[in-house]
């Protein structure tokens, strides 16, 4: 057992550092959006180690609320958190960032088409 051990805490270290690096090529991504910027948390992991990702939408000359909506009806894709200024995407602590990344770019990039970057 003991054998296993290490082995199993590298693994979870190689797997956490795959992740972390998924969501801060996520994080540049989405920067490179109009309008669109990633702010830094203060608290990017929630209490159960779940991700998070704050984005601030004020560029888009569009409120969160109105993003969220235009989101949800391209894609389907839930939020955790829609505001005036501010979306919230939280990552599962399970979940896998890859898959819902580029689904997530591509509806954030639809609700931000035809967007003039102020």
């Amino acid at each position: 057992m003991s054998t296993l051990l290490p082995s199993r805490v590298a693994s979870d270290r190689f797997v956490n550092a795959g992740r972390a690096a998924s969501l801060a090529l996520l994080r540049t991504r989405i920067g490179q959006l109009p309008g669109l910027t990633v702010l830094d948390d203060p608290r990017p992991r929630t209490r159960r180690g779940d991700l998070r990702i704050v984005i601030d939408v004020r560029g888009t000359g569009r409120s969160g609320y109105e993003i969220g909506r235009r989101m949800r009806r391209f894609s389907g894709l839930p939020l955790e958190l829609c505001r005036e200024h501010r979306l919230v995407v939280v990552f599962d602590a399970d979940e896998e960032i890859g898959a819902r990344s580029e689904r997530l770019l591509l509806a954030l990039a639809h609700a931000c088409q035809d967007v003039v970057p102020a």
